[in-house]
């Protein structure tokens, strides 16, 4: 995946990940409401996943998980790959579930 200098942003890797596999749906992991540190809007790197995610064909909204159900999610026995990236934007986090793959897909 990396064929750039640098490392991979969390942008790279999730147009890689939707240009060869459908995707079914799409986590993350919602901000905290209420605190020094709570946002006012969406992070920037969300309208990203969704300029990203939409025209792979994926037309719902971002299910906002919290934090700690986030992280259970995420660590669940199903899931089948973990990609760690350079990203240092806030709220990068995305937990995807894929669709069935295609055999003519694949070829």
């Amino acid at each position: 995946m990396n064929q750039t200098p640098g490392p991979v942003t969390a942008t790279q890797a999730l147009d890689a990940i939707v240009s060869t596999v459908p995707i079914e749906d799409a986590n993350i992991t919602q901000p905290v409401s209420s605190s020094p540190y709570a946002l006012k809007e969406d992070p920037p790197i969300w309208a990203d996943f969704r300029a990203i995610l939409g025209p792979a064909g994926y037309h719902h909204p971002l299910n906002k998980l919290e934090r700690f159900a986030f992280l259970d999610a995420a660590r669940d026995h199903n899931v089948a790959l973990t990609i760690a990236t350079g990203e240092q934007r806030l709220y990068a986090n995305i937990l995807l579930q894929i669709g069935v793959v295609s055999p003519r897909l694949i070829q």
